[in-house]
């Protein structure tokens, strides 16, 4: 196994530092710019860059200043590659001013020149932030629809999930018997029909089929529904009820291929 270049690691964190000067090294006269990186940086040093310290629990707080926010959601990032967190601070800009130009250059650079490799790194939070950005600044419908479906997805899944541990008794799993006949839900609606695995692997199929788009949202949508798919949430529960197996939504070799690309940072 090759063994990383410390020089080269130097090399990167000191680009770093110099292309984000606003941010690690802020002089008097800066107050007035946006402290994120020129849009047209070399966003190379960000992916091989780590952020020493083991990742925390997030900050949720809110800075006016823009330079102490972005400190205080770093702490997410610590042992991750410094471009996530560059994409988080653009998202952060681009909630408090949706047509900011640097913002959202990097932004969507970030996502079409290295949106694979970002996806895996991130988790759903973050994940689910990018599509509500874009929702909101997508300039094509195919993007914005692309962001949708994985706001959608993603906040039915807190929905049902923020009921079930709020308001309803604790229950073992897997469930020892029915409690209800299931059937009509709402206006038509049916309740999965979980005796056979023909319903979900329906919807996995039509997932993987509606995945097929040309948008820098794939990656991010792809994440979002395999890590659904693997979390604590009613669709992993009724997946295990019906036997069906869990899958990755994307070709084994693209899965091998970020996970080399990981293995490099």
């Amino acid at each position: 196994m090759d063994h990383p270049d410390p020089s080269a690691s130097s090399r990167d964190r000191a680009a770093v530092a110099r292309s984000w000067r606003r941010y690690f090294d802020p002089q008097p006269g800066d107050a007035a710019e946006l402290p994120l990186p020129d849009p047209e940086v070399d966003l190379g040093p960000f992916l091989r860059d780590i952020i020493p310290g083991t990742a925390q629990r997030p900050w949720m707080g809110r800075n006016r200043d823009l330079a102490a926010h972005f400190a205080g959601i770093e702490v997410e990032f610590l042992g991750s590659p410094r471009i996530a967190h560059v994409l988080a601070c653009t998202i952060v800009c681009l909630r408090r001013d949706a047509e900011n130009p640097v913002a959202r250059r990097i932004f969507w650079r970030i996502l079409t020149e290295m949106g694979p490799e970002v996806a895996v790194m991130l988790n759903s939070r973050w994940l689910t932030s990018i599509c509500d950005t874009v929702v909101d600044i997508a300039e094509n419908d195919l993007d914005r629809a692309a962001a949708l479906m994985g706001t959608l997805f993603i906040n039915t899944l807190k929905i049902a999930e923020t009921e079930r541990r709020l308001y309803l008794p604790a229950r073992p799993w897997p469930p020892q018997t029915r409690l209800r006949s299931g059937g009509h839900i709402y206006d038509g609606v049916q309740t999965i029909y979980t005796v056979t695995p023909g319903d979900v692997a329906g919807l996995l199929d039509r997932i993987e089929r509606g995945l097929q788009l040309d948008t820098p949202l794939r990656p991010v949508l792809i994440e979002l529904i395999h890590r659904a798919i693997e979390g604590d949430n009613c669709v992993n529960r009724i997946i295990s009820l019906t036997g069906q197996p869990k899958r990755p939504l994307a070709p084994a070799e693209a899965l091998a291929a970020v996970k080399k690309i990981m293995e490099r940072l």
